[in-house]
């Protein structure tokens, strides 16, 4: 090969990355399209998702004083350590990172989440040496899929998590060809990190104990895996806090030591259940959009696609990662229930697809066709089977911004942190709150609540919708003192 062969080969490689890096730009301009919404008309502030207002407070919190001021729970509970909510603080890290850095503004988010996804095709694709087939399938995961992209849009963690799970499958898949210790390592930091935010994420370490080429290397991977649970276990019991009910399945997981075999037939009927609400999910889909239908149906054709790829590699990686899945959906129907396990599929679907296209694409004929149709399927799916709420991009609202500009409304933080903790009544217009001071705590309680205990709150202060007469009401008669207005909701002192 002369030079000016080299120079253009090279050159052209260059412009290949170039462009899979634009992937997932295209994606959301995909999506932006779809809506008809120009990308200077973004916020978070009028995104349908209220559990963004709560990773948003408690990064904010973060990022300002280490911990948020006031405690984030529902119907007053607390952690019982800190001050955070019920899901464990290692989600709030990598975005408390980036808003340290850069700020927590909605298109430093968006970018970060966008330059992640890039960095990610391109890595992954030099990491494992890719052609440009394979490497373009991967790209087209992140570009087609709505879900994806709409979560680029938004500051829960999702898309650090499936970009973990993605190169967590990258160093597994590496190892098992290269049989270097160093890859192994790299999925049992991967590993730990994800189990420390979603503890189900330890399964996968039985695929690392039986490809682990060496017995000291097989015992450490279950054991940084057990360690691993066992700590998420210890902060969710004492730095998270309770939700309105548990979320996890706890009478069930008394029975596997109290009645094993009631264990057993209560498990198997949450699972054939689990099986029976497929059909009125597609149906769902069909008539109006479904997060759940999409996933299920994506998740059996990943599974298929990776079982294929995995026979044909004679892959343990991908049929172990794959019987991986299949045991954590398992798991987490029993844990949680059917409706729930959905959103954590996302990042698996991702990874596990992504690997198997690896394999198929350095093949000819049918596996090639395979990954072409499961790339248009995803993108079908996603972009015309969901509802609005799922993928429709958080459009600004003018007046809605200007009210949170505009709020006055600041707290002298106290020792106490209920002295620093707002109530979100659960009848309120929550993007009001993003006006909360930085460090304030919210509290999501249910309006029963409120009444049973008006007298004797434990947060300073509430934050009531302006036309809900009833707890007006309650405001007038425990002396509760109207100290702002914030556009359709009121802030009254409790004491």
């Amino acid at each position: 090969m002369n030079r000016g062969t080299r120079v253009e080969k090279k050159n052209n490689t260059v412009i290949i990355y170039i462009v899979l890096a634009l992937a997932p730009l295209l994606g959301a301009a995909l999506l932006l399209l779809k809506y008809r919404i120009g990308v200077g008309e973004l916020s978070f502030f009028n995104s349908p998702w209220n559990d963004e207002l709560s990773y948003y407070k408690q990064i904010e919190g973060v990022i300002n004083y280490g911990i948020p001021k006031g405690f984030f729970g529902y119907n007053e509970s607390r952690a019982a350590i800190g001050t955070f909510g019920p899901w464990s603080p290692i989600l709030l890290l990598p975005y408390a990172v980036v808003g340290r850095i850069i700020g927590l503004g909605f298109y430093q988010i968006f970018a970060f989440n966008l330059l992640i996804c890039s960095l990610a095709i391109v890595g992954i694709s030099l990491f494992l040496k890719l052609n440009w087939k394979a490497a373009a399938a991967i790209a087209g995961l992140f570009a087609l899929n709505a879900n994806t992209i709409r979560y680029t849009m938004s500051i829960s963690p999702e898309i650090v998590i499936m970009i973990c799970a993605l190169w967590m499958f990258a160093f597994l898949y590496k190892y098992e060809e290269c049989q270097e210790e160093r890859y192994i390592n790299g999925f049992m930091i991967l590993m730990i990190c994800l189990t420390l935010a979603r503890g189900y994420y330890a399964i996968f370490c039985l695929t690392g104990v039986i490809i682990a080429r060496k017995r000291k290397k097989k015992v450490i991977t279950a054991i940084s895996a057990m360690l691993s649970a066992v700590l998420y276990l210890g902060i969710v019991h004492f730095f998270c806090s309770p939700y309105f009910r548990p979320l996890i399945n706890m009478e069930l997981i008394e029975l596997l030591w109290k009645s094993p075999m009631a264990f057993v037939t209560s498990g198997v009927d949450i699972i054939i259940n689990g099986f029976k609400k497929m059909p009125d999910f597609i149906n769902e889909m069909v008539k109006f959009g479904s997060f759940g239908a999409v996933y299920y149906i994506l998740s059996g054709a990943v599974i298929v696609i990776s079982l294929l790829a995995g026979l044909v590699k004679r892959s343990k990686t991908i049929i172990l990662s794959v019987i991986n899945f299949v045991l954590m959906v398992m798991a987490i129907w029993l844990l949680y229930d059917v409706e729930t396990a959905i959103r954590h599929l996302m990042g698996l679907v991702l990874a596990l697809a992504a690997v198997s296209f690896i394999i198929l694409a350095k093949r000819s004929g049918a596996a090639q066709v395979f990954t072409i149709i499961f790339l248009a399927s995803t993108f079908f799916l996603t972009f015309f089977g969901e509802t609005d709420f799922v993928i429709r991009p958080p459009q600004a609202d003018v007046l809605l911004e200007s009210d949170i500009d505009n709020t006055t409304f600041d707290i002298e933080y106290a020792k106490d942190g209920w002295e620093n903790t707002v109530i979100w009544s659960i009848s309120c217009d929550y993007r009001y709150l993003y006006a909360l001071p930085k460090g304030a705590g919210i509290n999501l309680c249910t309006e029963d609540y409120i009444y049973e205990n008006a007298g004797n709150l434990k947060s300073r202060y509430i934050v009531i919708n302006s036309d809900n007469e009833g707890l007006k009401k309650a405001a007038e008669d425990n002396g509760w003192t109207d100290v702002e207005e914030i556009g359709a909701v009121s802030i009254y002192a409790t004491r």
